[in-house]
């Protein structure tokens, strides 16, 4: 009789124990199936975010509660998103910046030009260290009869005054470069062989 009992209570013990480990298995099966799905979800929400970023959509934000490594993926992501979306602001505002800037020199030029060119008398400047001209007015082209062209080519003061002036310019020339001012009067050459007096400070 102890004999069956024994028997009895290990075979109760068994059917108890394989109950819970079939228990144990169930729910560990269907926890994989929910966390496998709630993975799936999560990154497929961060796919369709990323694909949205490709496009130029740096506002877009995913949500998420979760603390796992899906939560923290998806917690880098939004960094990310964010950073990029603060970094494209601050490049257009430069952008704009500049635009601004380019026009405003643009217009600044176009005022230098128009105003120089309603002049009568003539403006010319030019490096003292290269005789490379640097700008001139429509004036001068005019009275010299020089192209644009043949004007950047030419060096100054030589290629507008005789040998005799040539001196003359390179001493006014020196007094500049040490006082600041200077003034004389030489014959400009022009490109028909005319002279024409001409006053330069």
């Amino acid at each position: 009789h102890d004999k069956k009992a024994i028997l009895a209570s290990v075979a109760m013990l068994r059917n108890r124990t394989l109950g819970i480990l079939l228990a144990v298995t169930m729910l560990a099966i269907i926890l994989g199936i929910f966390i496998s799905r709630s993975v799936s979800r999560s990154l497929n929400r961060l796919t369709k975010a990323a694909v949205r970023v490709g496009k130029g959509d740096l506002s877009v934000r995913v949500e998420t509660r979760s603390k796992d490594e899906t939560g923290k993926l998806t917690g880098v992501f939004n960094e990310m998103a964010k950073n990029l979306q603060t970094s494209r602001e601050h490049l257009e505002c430069e952008i704009a910046d500049r635009r601004r800037a380019e026009e405003k020199l643009r217009e600044e030029q176009e005022f230098t030009e128009t105003a120089l060119n309603s002049q009568q008398d003539t403006f010319f400047l030019f490096e003292t260290s290269t005789g490379k001209a640097v700008r001139w007015n429509r004036a001068f082209n005019n009275i010299t009869g020089y192209s644009d062209e043949e004007i950047a080519l030419m060096a100054a003061p030589s290629s507008y005054c005789s040998p005799e002036d040539r001196e003359r310019a390179n001493s006014l020339i020196q007094q500049v470069l040490e006082t600041g001012v200077g003034t004389i009067e030489l014959d400009m050459l022009c490109k028909d062989g005319r002279k024409v007096p001409t006053e330069y400070n």
